[in-house]
């Protein structure tokens, strides 16, 4: 990590270098100034249905980004950190828990390019390098490409197609997990032109897919997340939310097996400033195993963002 944030300082000393020495009109000094963005996000995540927890961790993440960028064009270098612990293993075997089993870190650097065509697309390409070091299992490398088409127009309709194809490989197992992600986002909001000024809110589909595919062959796994309902931006401060939800997951190889979770999701955003707030909890059922009992999620986040240039 050391060596990921001198890459990026050095990179940003000799942009300014050049920006400071170019003889261009000021327009052009002015797009070639770097800008940054850094963020501090912690998570807190329980689920549990009516037998057990399934999930309990806290996640704290770091993120620093430099861009330029013009009307037409943003190109973006990133780094960030993930660090997690996770409480499981304390509730579910207390006297025989050890600390390395609560402990997981994530490191990734990327890059991030956009292209606007004037109003009415934008196409995002990105590729990201990361170490996953789980304390107690074996750690993986990984590298994302990714590219991503959306619209969003001054009448209210918006829309985005991304597709992502992670690759994974687990030097100490000499084994690798190619992964397929899709995401699909379509919606409408209202009053962007007309009505209260200070009110908005919006009619959303969002359906997210992935394949998981081991190398060698194993069992694959699947899992399809649809959510469609409403948001409502109150003094551009206020976001309270509420979807419809419909998750899907399978297995298929050897062994065939199929969940299906149908309940709703709700919370509310709060932006102050360089501050975001979130609450959010989520309720399901698995419709093929009702006697595990209704499954209560709750997230809490908070974040803190700070732009400069």
């Amino acid at each position: 990590m050391n060596k990921q944030i001198i890459i990026l300082i050095l990179f940003v000393i000799n942009i300014n270098i050049f920006c400071t020495n170019d003889s261009s009109d000021d327009k052009s000094k002015k797009n070639m100034q770097p800008n940054f963005l850094f963020y501090a996000k912690d998570k807190i995540i329980m689920e549990k249905n009516s037998l057990y927890f399934t999930e309990f961790d806290y996640q704290n993440e770091l993120d620093l980004s430099v861009f330029f960028k013009n009307r037409f064009y943003e190109f973006n270098y990133y780094i960030n950190n993930i660090f997690l612990l996770d409480f499981l293993p304390v509730i579910n075997s207390f006297n025989s828990f050890t600390a390395y089993q609560m402990l997981y870190n994530n490191f990734s650097t990327g890059v991030f390019n956009n292209f606007k065509i004037k109003k009415i697309l934008k196409i995002y390409t990105n590729v990201e390098a990361g170490v996953y070091v789980p304390f107690s299992f074996f750690t993986s490398i990984y590298l994302t490409p990714g590219l991503e088409f959306s619209g969003d127009y001054y009448f209210g309709f918006f829309w985005s197609i991304k597709g992502y194809l992670p690759v994974e490989y687990f030097p100490e197992l000499q084994s690798s997990l190619l992964t397929l992600k899709s995401n699909l986002i379509i919606g409408y909001e209202f009053f962007r032109f007309y009505g209260p000024k200070k009110f908005k809110f919006a009619l959303t589909v969002n359906d997210q897919s992935e394949i998981f595919i081991p190398i060698p062959k194993d069992i694959n796994t699947y899992e399809n997340k649809l959510k469609a309902g409403t948001y409502f931006t109150i003094l551009d401060t206020l976001q309270p939310y509420a979807y419809f939800i419909l998750n899907t997951y399978g297995w298929f190889g050897t062994v065939y097996a199929y969940n299906l979770f149908t309940g709703f999701n709700a919370g509310i955003n709060i932006l102050l400033k360089y501050f975001l707030f979130t609450l959010d909890y989520s309720g399901s059922i698995d419709l093929y195993n009702i006697n595990n009992g209704w499954v209560n999620k709750i997230e809490a986040v908070f974040k803190f963002s700070l732009y400069f240039k």
